[in-house]
């Protein structure tokens, strides 16, 4: 595969993952989750649009903020242990959070 090639698929592929975060399944992206074997086998048989709507809405429509102190320091707050071993981590890798508040 050349690389425009592999550039195209990969551009094909990240579009559809974003459908399917932002919309989860639809009738008219059926067809294209069917296509991928690994997508297709996490479908149900038969497919009730409802039920996977529902779902999606139980993942992504809840408001759960993606702050991880939040749910894992025992305080519930932001900030903490587990906000500094993430930026611990994020450091390793070579980036630098910025941790400034901003109070506009």
């Amino acid at each position: 595969m050349k690389p425009t090639e592999i550039a195209q698929a990969r551009s094909r592929s990240y579009q559809l993952l974003s459908r399917l975060f932002l919309q989860g399944v639809t009738p008219e992206i059926l067809s294209m989750v069917q296509a991928a074997p690994e997508l297709a086998a996490a479908l149900p048989d038969p497919v009730d649009f409802d039920e996977l709507a529902a779902v999606h809405y139980q993942l992504f429509g809840m408001n759960v903020f993606p702050y991880e102190s939040i749910f894992l320091d025992d305080s519930g707050l932001l900030g903490g242990r587990v906000t500094d071993g993430v930026i611990r981590s994020y450091g390793r890798f070579g980036f630098t959070a910025d941790t400034a508040v901003d109070s506009a």
